[in-house]
């Protein structure tokens, strides 16, 4: 009865361990690493191990968001690897297999990366990340989670589209940076914004 018992519970144990975790898990135990444990590498590991598996499932934003943060970690820990991981998310931008909501994402996300150092080059990928604006449209943003954050006032008042929270993302740089070349920049935001009209 004993073994019965025994075996029982050894294959509870290993069925539990089999089963496979949520993101949400997985993402808590890499903030648990990096923050509290104060664990960079270990954090890094994990998220690798988050970015195969989204990977293996074609989940997108997971791969996205998993990127960032390896980059995020592998940077902190050998700052030289930047520019490396940032020419890495270049060419995954270019990459045939994605579908134009994802590479405007990563379009965005390259042009914040790179107009505080290079302001040409930022603003290009902003431009290009809003260049298939009806595609873009039509996709609702809610569906990039974890990239993005769906709100209420962005569900209600702003139908929650991709193309509007990418427009209003390259609008917040160009403002930003617009003492680099102000009325060019000024038209680029004008321009943007009747586009959202």
């Amino acid at each position: 009865m004993k073994t019965r018992i025994f075996l029982f519970s050894l294959l509870w144990m290993l069925v539990l361990t089999l089963q496979p975790q949520s993101y949400d898990q997985l993402w808590k135990k890499v903030y648990k690493l990096a923050d509290e444990d104060d664990l960079p590498k270990s954090a890094l590991v994990e998220t690798q191990r988050i970015y195969d598996k989204a990977k293996a499932e074609r989940n997108v934003p997971q791969m996205m968001k998993a990127h960032l943060m390896v980059m995020t970690f592998r940077g902190h820990i050998s700052p030289d690897s930047i520019p490396v991981d940032v020419k890495g998310l270049e060419e995954w931008a270019e990459s045939p297999e994605l579908e134009t909501h994802e590479r405007a994402v990563l379009y965005s996300i390259l042009g914040g990366v790179h107009i505080s150092k290079d302001f040409e080059k930022g603003d290009r990928f902003l431009k290009r990340s809003l260049q298939d604006s009806l595609t873009l449209v039509d996709y609702p943003a809610g569906k990039m989670v974890p990239m993005v954050r769906s709100m209420e006032t962005s569900r209600m008042y702003m139908e929650d589209n991709l193309l509007d929270l990418l427009a209003r993302r390259a609008i917040e740089y160009w403002q930003k940076y617009q003492w680099r070349n102000f009325n060019e920049v000024q038209k680029t935001i004008r321009q943007t914004y009747q586009m959202l009209a």
